[in-house]
């Protein structure tokens, strides 16, 4: 009879290892993603400019409105690249990782004060987290979200420590000018917490005095709010921004997720443990309602769009504190040695994969070769993910990742969004391209290689090509001598 062991411990130090490994790897390849160079050349306005601007300066469309979403962490992303570089953006990172991975701990111990149920929700975080270690404004709210939880906790908790709310005004104000699209979020994850428990006897009553303990708070973090460059406008970005522009249907993080995709198959994981939970503790009388309640909405909000999946964070990790952990895997030797070899052999295949990390950032080819031109002859047409990039060069571009921007409810122009769309989609015959191009007078164009517009630009004369890379992009300009 074989002798069983208990891998239990192995398996915690060999998560551990792996989970750290990979948060190294996203921290290098998360940084910088196409979002940071807007971003910083954002912040790098705003400094040399000493002002918000209020006409959007980084395109060629005349006199279109600019709403920017995120005015602090611009600037600090600029100031940190021009002084460390992009190490520096990845150090930076790395602090946002380990400072919302300390709230998680203090959070999660609302829950449960067992360390080895806290060690598998930094567990869980981390692998959640992963796509978002960047210096992008999400893990940042997430850290304001988890502060936010942490007070209204000891708050529910003891109703002494009311006080205590003041702090959200403050968390409203550092969050309208982190990321105004998420500082609706500050005022979702307090409904939970009025809301009553409907299976008590008190619910009217219970009801009133969380109205009259939350509600004052939440209209002094509304009125907070307006404490940005854009007032109104940027507290009803979100609204806004949510106009059904056909841009959106090629962006993935504003698609629903789907269960054959592996972000649905996780939501899909989480929704199932969760009715788990439900099924085992609803009839129970020391139920956290708020808990219930909490993960319902965020469960809620995942399935809407991809982007929203880090609220799974919030939604699952109480849940997973119900859970009592198993604290021994018992297998036979051969079995044991047969498991840490597979997790050696991941382990092997991650690192293997930082052979192909870029440590130093490169100024793609095409940017050589624009640089060779004068900026003012340049009218350029460029794809929506490689205008961020353009703009850093100080160039004017059509279009840039900030497809909000570009919708005609925001800048009050034109819905430059639906436009680019049709451009790049192949939706455009010959004659509605030529007119396409003849409205801008574009004389550089940065397109993909083999869509409608670059076999338009292929076989017309009047186009050469001065850079292709054979797969991802191809620059045409317009031949001067015709």
């Amino acid at each position: 009879m074989n002798k069983k062991i208990n891998i239990f411990p192995n398996v915690c130090i060999l998560l551990g290892i792996l989970s750290g490994i990979l948060v190294i790897y996203h921290i290098f390849v998360n940084n910088p993603d196409n979002d940071m160079w807007w971003m910083m050349s954002t912040g790098r306005y705003i400094l040399e400019n000493k002002t918000f601007p209020k006409i959007n300066p980084f395109i060629i469309h005349k006199d279109f409105n600019i709403i920017i979403e995120q005015p602090l962490l611009a600037i600090l992303n600029y100031r940190i690249f021009s002084l460390f570089g992009v190490n520096g953006l990845r150090c930076l990172s790395g602090l946002f990782y380990i400072i919302d991975g300390i709230l998680i701990y203090v959070w999660v111990g609302n829950y449960s004060n067992d360390k080895i149920t806290k060690y598998f929700s930094l567990i869980i975080y981390t692998w959640i987290i992963l796509l978002y270690i960047n210096t992008r404004p999400t893990i940042i709210s997430l850290g304001i979200m988890l502060i936010e939880l942490i007070i209204l906790n000891k708050v529910q908790n003891n109703y002494k420590k009311k006080y205590l709310l003041f702090w959200l005004l403050l968390l409203s104000i550092i969050e309208i000018n982190i990321h105004s699209a998420l500082w609706w979020m500050l005022f979702i994850i307090m409904f939970p917490y009025i809301m009553p428990n409907i299976f008590s006897k008190n619910v009217i009553p219970q009801f009133i005095k969380n109205i009259k303990l939350y509600c004052p708070i939440m209209i002094g973090m509304f009125l907070a709010g307006f404490i940005n460059p854009y007032g109104i406008n940027n507290i009803l970005f979100l609204f806004k921004s949510m106009n059904n522009t056909k841009l959106f249907q090629n962006i993935l993080e504003m698609q629903n997720p789907t269960i054959i995709h592996p972000l649905g198959t996780v939501i899909v994981a989480c929704i199932i443990i969760f009715v788990i939970y439900l099924y085992n503790n609803i009839k129970e009388e020391n139920i956290n309602i708020t808990t219930i309640y909490m993960t319902l909405g965020l469960l809620l909000l995942s399935i809407m769009y991809y982007r929203n999946f880090y609220v799974l964070i919030i939604a699952i990790l109480p849940i997973f504190c119900s859970f009592s952990p198993k604290r021994a895997i018992n297998v036979s030797r051969i079995e044991g040695v047969f498991i840490n070899i597979i997790y050696i052999i991941v382990i092997g295949c991650i690192l293997s994969e930082f052979k192909n990390i870029s440590f130093n950032i490169k100024t793609p080819e095409y940017i050589n070769i624009l640089n060779q031109y004068d900026k003012d002859d340049i009218y350029l047409y460029n794809n929506f993910n490689e205008g961020g990039l353009l703009e850093w060069y100080g160039y004017k571009v059509y279009i840039d990742a900030r497809p909000e921007l570009f919708q005609k409810v925001i800048n009050g122009k034109e819905d430059i969004a639906d436009e680019y769309y049709d451009i790049s989609t192949n939706s455009l015959n010959k004659n509605a391209i030529e007119d396409f191009i003849n409205k801008y007078q574009f004389n550089f164009l940065l397109t993909d290689s083999y869509n409608t517009l670059y076999t338009y630009l292929a076989c017309n004369n009047n186009y050469e090509i001065i850079f292709t890379d054979n797969e991802a992009y191809t620059l045409f300009k317009l031949k001067t001598n015709n």
